[in-house]
């Protein structure tokens, strides 16, 4: 039996760190942020879901483009991540889900087949046994958290479940681009390669 497999990814803040800019549409390697952290997951999903919120205009005009993507927008984008987490989870009707935070652009294919490839309703990545994004929902834990009304988090609903863990050869896992700062390192970086999306 074939697994269906989607994912959602979480474009909804306001890039409160970098203002005034967006963050998500900081030229990196020729795409944008965005595209590039949507550039490991598609070969592996029949469908994304792209949560947007405070810069929804400038995310729909990034992803116009793509057909393999839907735009879900979260009116209670100011509540936090976890409602945009769910906004995103309830869309989907996959056997399992990956979620991912639209600034993390650095985990390769390698990651996604090591997450399809472990056994668990929550699987979580570990480089040097730190864990990152992105992360593997498979359907039991899609429809756990959007019952739940205990965590106030994502990461507090992970550590509740007890995820399964896997290693992988990606420190790209472990960073995101939260800060100028973090954008800079990530041009002078060779951690994400120049391709097509």
């Amino acid at each position: 039996m074939v697994m269906s497999v989607e994912g959602v990814v979480l474009a909804a803040g306001a890039s409160s760190r970098t203002a005034p800019e967006n963050k998500l549409a900081l030229p990196l390697a020729g795409h944008s942020v965005l595209e590039r952290s949507l550039q490991g997951m598609r070969p592996f999903c029949d469908h994304i879901y792209v949560v947007t919120g405070f810069f929804s205009a400038a995310v729909e005009g990034i992803l116009k483009e793509y057909k393999d993507i839907t735009l879900v927008y979260n009116p209670e984008y100011e509540a936090g991540m976890y409602r945009s987490v769910k906004a995103g989870l309830i869309r989907t009707h996959a056997d399992a889900v990956f979620l991912l935070p639209g600034d993390c652009p650095f985990a390769d294919a390698e990651v996604y087949r090591a997450l399809l490839s472990t056994t668990g309703d929550v699987v979580v990545p570990l480089w040097r046994g730190r864990a990152g994004h992105p992360v593997l929902l498979r359907h039991p834990a899609v429809t756990a958290l959007l019952a739940d009304r205990n965590c106030g988090s994502l990461r507090a609903y992970i550590s509740a479940w007890g995820p399964a863990q896997v290693e992988v050869d990606c420190p790209g896992i472990l960073k995101d681009i939260d800060t100028q700062e973090d954008y800079r390192a990530a041009l002078e970086s060779s951690v994400v390669q120049e391709g097509g999306l």
